[in-house]
């Protein structure tokens, strides 16, 4: 493996905190699950897949917050 040590520790801390906010989203908590994404996102290499999930899922929560917002205008 070409990898150091310190990117696969990045990659590992980012994976374990990518599922702590998936966690805290499925239990509604969304600001958590932010926390926890954007964490997970300063954590993992670009080119990991990690970063692609975490991604997704911070696209989701956009979309998630933005119809809570538009529930709250009703």
């Amino acid at each position: 493996s070409l990898k150091t040590g310190n990117e696969d520790k990045d990659e590992h801390a980012a994976l374990q905190t990518y599922f702590t906010g998936l966690i805290h989203f499925q239990k509604g908590d969304l600001a958590r699950a932010r926390t926890e994404w954007e964490r997970a996102r300063s954590l993992a290499p670009e080119s990991s897949a990690v970063m692609g999930d975490v991604k997704a899922a911070l696209a989701k929560l956009e979309k998630e917050e933005a119809s809570t917002r538009e529930g709250r205008k009703k």
